[in-house]
């Protein structure tokens, strides 16, 4: 009895002295920033360099507060071919688009610029035989769920201006978003591949450099409105 007590009596007391020393390396430097901070209570709409590069887009759209973030994102459009896919991928003679790709994410800041956020995403595949336009034969369509960290920081190359460009903000970002789920059984695609005449297995794609398990690097450009008084 005496042992039962004495755990339930020092377990809240043994958390909250880990909650405090985990936490207080984070709040530290927002607790040093003035009562002034130009970087809160405003909304951010950006677009991804990266999408682009593969042919489509992305629209994000971030609030931030004293302490929070408050992201959601669209990606629409994406082709995945040639060096962007796995080894394995590229031996089928598949490539891969991305009709859409959607989520939120909810982050920390832990400076005025730094934030680091836990991203749930959803992704819808599909799987085509390859072709130089992307309009091959689909074989199959799928979706994976993505739950990941993110670290994002913004620059503001104008925010010595009192002009309107002060509020264009740069936001380069590295994620981790690796698969948790697929709508594939087992993760995986079998099928009679026309191309190499060969039963074959596709694994359920995953996000980011290939072969990185999803890792994901970008750069995002855009307008942060209605940004607070100067540094």
């Amino acid at each position: 009895m005496q042992r039962s007590t004495r755990f339930r009596i020092l377990t809240p007391a043994r958390l909250a002295l880990v909650t405090a020393l985990t936490l207080a390396p984070i709040a530290s430097p927002l607790a040093a920033q003035s009562s002034v901070d130009p970087y809160a209570d405003r909304f951010s709409l950006v677009g991804g360099v990266s999408q682009l590069l593969l042919g489509g887009g992305n629209i994000e759209g971030t609030w931030y507060t004293r302490r929070l973030s408050v992201a959601y994102s669209h990606g629409f459009n994406l082709q995945l071919g040639g060096s962007a896919l796995p080894q394995g991928v590229q031996d089928q003679q598949l490539q891969l688009t991305m009709p859409w790709t959607t989520g939120v994410g909810i982050g920390y800041r832990v400076t005025r610029a730094l934030d680091v956020r836990v991203d749930v995403k959803r992704h819808r595949f599909a799987v085509r035989y390859d072709d130089q336009d992307f309009a091959g034969s689909t074989i199959a369509a799928y979706q994976t769920t993505t739950v990941g960290i993110g670290a994002y920081y913004r620059y503001y190359p104008f925010a010595s201006r009192s002009s309107a460009a002060r509020g264009v903000v740069i936001v380069p970002s590295v994620r981790y978003w690796p698969n948790v789920s697929s709508s594939l059984p087992n993760d995986e695609l079998r099928y009679s591949n026309a191309r190499t005449g060969r039963q074959e297995i596709h694994q359920a794609a995953e996000q980011g450099f290939p072969g990185s398990g999803g890792i994901i690097a970008n750069v995002s450009i855009g307008y942060t409105f209605a940004l607070g008084a100067k540094r």
